[in-house]
């Protein structure tokens, strides 16, 4: 059998979508997260290290800031609606910015969950596939319904219906993350609603980390209790909460080759991540809420060993 990085990437380029825009059929390897703004600040001789799927589980390994966070999703002209935010630095109070943010996320999230699909398919044997292929097939029909509504509000350019909280630390981190979860549990380990769809974006400018949250204005009720219990964690408790997401969930997220390499908790780290898809997976909820909620591991500690 080929190996698994080997499969992901005949996978990757086997999917030629019609621009999600336009409907052109000639799509590039569309960035998900800004090469210029962000990749290139964490970049080594042109190299990230990055999530990559091997035996079902999302791992890390050394790659090409060319391939880094890449989809076939937009044909060239389309590319450049996201020039808000590949020439322009991040801009809380910028509506437009907020909103491609999580366009740009929710396309990458449609073209890995193709992917996703597909490998589960060509890994039948593994225990996970089944359950696995039935959830990426009713992630896709509301992912694809959600991107119908989004096109018709950039055409029309209207930004406003998301909300954003953003929290600043006053230091660099070496990796970016941007990613969209479904928080299923909130903070004291109980269920959240249906409608629960966060972005989670971390990234550094002006010698800063910003941790952006970005949601939909229609679930303000629904998320209310969860961000209220963000507020009332000091930001240590923070950064140990958003690691443990970036295990449990770490699809999109992309750090500097040398300092991961040295990082005396790599190993732990990369445990942890198998370890949390094994709860998840296997729906031990339980366990997974509590590991939320645990206090191991601060990658944003990361260039302080």
């Amino acid at each position: 059998m080929k190996e698994d990085y080997k499969i992901k990437e005949e996978i990757k380029n086997s999917i030629r979508t019609e621009c999600l825009l336009c409907g052109e059929k000639n799509c590039i390897k569309s960035h998900s997260i800004s090469k210029k703004q962000y990749l290139n600040k964490i970049a080594e001789e042109g190299h990230v290290y990055g999530s990559f799927r091997e035996k079902g589980i999302l791992n890390l390994s050394k790659i090409s800031l060319n391939d880094a966070s890449t989809f076939y999703n937009f044909c060239q002209k389309c590319d450049g609606v996201f020039s808000e935010l590949d020439n322009k630095d991040f801009d809380e109070n910028n509506t437009k910015q907020i909103f491609l943010m999580y366009y740009r996320m929710l396309s990458a999230q449609v073209h890995q969950t193709k992917e996703e699909t597909i490998f589960f398919e060509k890994n039948a044997d593994n225990p996970n596939a089944k359950i696995q292929i039935n959830q990426c097939k009713l992630a896709l029909e509301k992912y694809n319904k959600k991107l119908d509504y989004f096109k018709l509000l950039l055409q029309n350019e209207e930004y406003d219906v998301f909300n954003s909280k953003v929290i600043k630390f006053d230091f660099e981190v070496p990796f970016v993350y941007f990613n969209i979860i479904n928080m299923l549990f909130d903070f004291e380990c109980k269920n959240n609603p249906e409608k629960n769809e966060i972005a989670i974006n971390i990234f550094t400018q002006d010698k800063s980390t910003y941790v952006v949250f970005i949601w939909e204005q229609e679930n303000n009720n629904d998320l209310a209790n969860y961000f209220k219990q963000l507020e009332s964690l000091d930001l240590e408790d923070l950064q140990y909460y958003l690691t443990n997401i970036i295990t449990a969930f770490p699809f999109n997220f992309y750090i500097t080759p040398s300092i991961y390499v040295n990082w005396t908790n790599k190993d732990d780290f990369e445990n942890e991540i198998e370890i949390c898809a094994k709860q998840f997976f296997q729906y031990r909820y339980y366990l997974f809420n509590i590991f939320l909620r645990e206090k191991k591991l601060n990658i944003f500690n990361i260039d302080k060993i």
